[in-house]
C-alpha cells in the first residue's frame, strides 16, 4: 500500500482540526474573509485583505455540506446569517454588503445558485429556479449577470425594475465605467456552478448538452473570470457530484486525460491545484496510477492549506495588466482553501479510495 496515503485515523484528526480552524476564522461572527494578489504591484505575490464577498462565502460552505454534523451545520448557520444582509427583497444576493462598493455590481446568477443549494440544505428559502431558467443562452450558457430582458417585464414587473435599477447603477460604478466587465458573459465556468443547483430537468438540458460538448471539443475551454484549465474541469466534476448531473459520465475518460494534462502545464503556478485535481477524481471515483499520484500528494498538503491560491480572476479579455500580460486581480482566501481540503478529506472517507496494490 503507498505509505502516502492518509490512514483513517489521520483524516478523521484533520478534520477536526480544520473544524476548528473554521471556528477561528468565524470570529466575531462576521463571515469568512476574502484576499486578493496584484501582479503589478505584489511582484512576490504578497495576498492582501479585500472586501468580503458573497461568491468567496459561498464556495467556502458547500464543502461543509457533505459533512453534515451539528458542528459544521453550526458553521454554516452562522455564516448564512450574515449573509442575509447581503440579500434583497427578491431573495437574490449581491456580491458586497455595501451597496455603494466602488466595484459595484450586479447581481451574479452563479453565486446566487451556490447559496440557493446551501439555502436548501438549510431548509431555508433558495433563488427560485425560473429566475435562473430565465438567464439560458441561446447556445446554452447562462449569462453571469441577472440581466433586465424585456421578456421579464411582463411576467415579473417589480423584478424587471429592480433588476434593471442594479444594472443601471453598476455601469455608473468602477467596473462597468472602466469596461473591466463585459454585459454578455457567460461561460463554461459559470454555468457549471449555476448547474450544480439546478440540476437534471428538461430546462437544463441545453445547459448539459452545451458541457458535454464543449468537454469532448480538441478546443481549450473558454476562460473568462477563472485562470487555470483545473479550476474549470474542477467546477465540472463539483456540478456533477452536488448536482447529480449523471450524464456527465460520459465524458469521464476525457476528463482524466484533460486533467492530466492540464495539470503538468499548470501545477508550477500554484500547488494548490493538486487539491482541486484529486477532488476532481473524487468525485467521478477515478482509480488509475495517475488519480493515485495525484491523491497521494494532496494527502501531504495538509500543512500548506492556510495558503491562499488564485481560485478566479478579473476578466481576462477586458482587465489585463500592461506590464504582466495577467489579470490584474487575482481572488482566493485561507478560508476557501482549507475548505477545499476539507471536501478533499471527506471525499477520501466517503470513497473509501485505496491505492492500487
Amino acid at each position: 500500500m503507498n505509505e502516502a496515503f492518509l490512514r483513517p485515523d489521520e483524516i478523521e484528526e484533520y478534520i477536526q482540526r480544520i473544524v476548528a480552524i473554521y471556528r477561528d476564522y468565524q470570529v466575531n461572527d462576521r463571515g469568512f474573509k476574502t484576499f486578493v494578489t496584484l501582479p503589478e504591484t505584489n511582484a512576490n505575490n504578497n495576498w492582501i485583505e479585500d472586501m468580503q464577498n458573497t461568491f468567496v462565502a459561498a464556495n467556502i460552505l458547500l464543502p461543509l455540506t457533505l459533512l453534515d454534523t451539528p458542528e459544521a451545520r453550526k458553521i454554516i448557520n452562522t455564516e448564512f446569517a450574515y449573509l442575509s444582509h447581503f440579500r434583497n427583497a427578491f431573495g437574490l444576493w449581491r456580491y458586497f454588503e455595501d451597496t455603494d462598493a466602488p466595484y459595484f455590481i450586479p447581481y451574479e446568477t452563479d453565486t446566487n445558485a451556490l447559496l440557493s443549494y446551501i439555502s436548501v440544505y438549510l431548509d431555508e428559502k433558495p433563488v427560485a429556479k425560473y429566475y435562473f431558467n430565465q438567464q439560458i443562452t441561446e447556445s446554452g450558457y447562462v449569462n453571469l449577470w441577472f440581466l433586465p430582458a424585456v421578456k421579464i417585464l411582463f411576467t415579473n414587473p417589480f423584478y424587471f425594475c429592480n433588476l434593471l435599477g442594479s444594472w443601471n447603477k453598476a455601469k455608473k460604478f468602477l467596473a462597468f465605467k472602466n469596461k473591466v466587465v463585459n454585459r454578455d458573459d457567460a461561460e463554461f465556468c459559470v454555468t457549471a456552478n449555476v448547474l450544480l443547483y439546478m440540476g437534471n430537468s428538461n430546462q437544463t438540458k441545453n445547459i448539459i448538452f452545451r458541457l458535454l460538448e464543449d468537454m469532448r471539443s480538441s478546443k481549450s475551454i473558454k476562460l473568462t473570470y477563472y485562470p487555470f484549465s483545473i479550476i474549470a474541469y474542477y467546477l465540472f466534476a463539483r456540478a456533477y457530484y452536488y448536482g447529480q448531473i449523471t450524464a456527465f459520465e460520459k465524458v469521464k475518460s476525457i476528463l482524466t486525460e484533460k486533467v492530466k494534462s492540464a495539470y503538468y502545464k499548470e501545477i508550477k503556478y500554484s500547488k494548490h491545484l493538486t487539491i482541486l485535481a484529486a477532488n476532481i477524481f473524487l468525485f467521478f471515483n477515478i482509480r488509475n496510477s495517475f488519480s493515485e499520484k495525484i491523491i497521494a500528494e494532496c494527502c501531504g498538503l495538509y500543512k500548506n492549506i492556510e495558503e491562499p491560491f488564485p481560485f478566479y480572476c478579473s476578466n481576462k479579455d477586458l482587465d489585463i495588466d500592461s506590464v504582466t500580460g495577467l489579470p490584474n486581480v487575482f481572488f482566493g482566501s485561507k478560508d476557501l482553501t482549507v475548505s477545499f481540503y476539507l471536501e478533499f478529506l471527506v471525499l477520501l472517507k466517503k470513497k473509501s479510495y485505496k491505492p492500487e496494490v
